[in-house]
């Protein structure tokens, strides 16, 4: 998701990525593949495109878009029909003398009107980007937008995760999601590229890779990938 979205990985920078215009789209990779018919590893390459979302601005939002959005099949908590950094317009009478018109949430569910803000601790230290934040809640709730907050701390403990989960998945009207199995490991449409190289990480890290919390299987892996800074394969 690096490739379609407005950041790129980059070592000895202080959060680890810059921003940057988008390499290509979603829509774009999944047409090469059906024209790559043939080739060897192209069907593996399908199923990693159908997975795809344009518009992720961090690694922390294409981790999050990993672990809640993709299919349960892969350990994901499968709560499909995400968007991320969306417009939404908001009107005058909504923002008073505000300067900006649109704000963008960092994932939405647009069926369900539910929004997901991540709150990092890097883009959240200044009064600047305090206010922006404010804001973009005033006007989400204004055009009818449920929106939910998650901390870099609630996505590192894994029984705060999964409180959050469970509380996203009754806002979205889905059956709440059964814990991640280790099937995983097995079942990635990415084994032995990307994704491949998260389980590597997570058995770097534990020895086994299946540490103990949050740091432990697919799911440490991701969120190790995410926060690493220099890491440069991000999916």
């Amino acid at each position: 998701m690096e490739m379609c979205g407005g950041y790129a990985s980059r070592p000895g920078t202080s959060v680890g990525f810059i921003k940057r215009a988008p390499l290509t789209s979603a829509d774009k990779l999944r047409l090469y593949c059906r024209l790559a018919a043939g080739h060897r590893g192209v069907e593996l390459a399908r199923r990693a495109a159908r997975l795809l979302v344009d518009g992720s601005l961090s690694p922390m939002e294409t981790a999050l878009k990993m672990l809640l959005a993709d299919p349960r099949l892969y350990g994901s908590m499968g709560l499909r029909g995400v968007l991320l950094n969306c417009p939404i317009e908001a009107d005058a009478g909504t923002l008073g003398k505000a300067r900006r018109r649109t704000y963008r949430c960092d994932l939405l569910w647009p069926d369900a009107r539910v929004a997901l803000e991540y709150d990092s601790d890097d883009n959240h230290a200044s009064v600047t980007a305090l206010h922006t934040d404010a804001m973009r809640r005033l006007v989400m709730d204004a055009v009818g937008i449920d929106v939910i907050t998650v901390t870099s701390n609630m996505v590192k403990d894994l029984g705060q995760f999964r409180a959050f989960a469970q509380q996203l998945a009754t806002k979205l009207g889905r059956r709440v999601p059964r814990p991640a199995t280790s099937s995983w490991r097995d079942r990635s449409p990415c084994t032995g590229c990307c994704w491949g190289d998260f389980r590597a990480t997570a058995r770097h890290a534990s020895g086994t890779g299946r540490q103990a919390g949050v740091r432990g299987g697919w799911r440490g892996a991701i969120l190790s990938r995410a926060e690493t800074p220099g890491r440069t394969h991000t999916v």
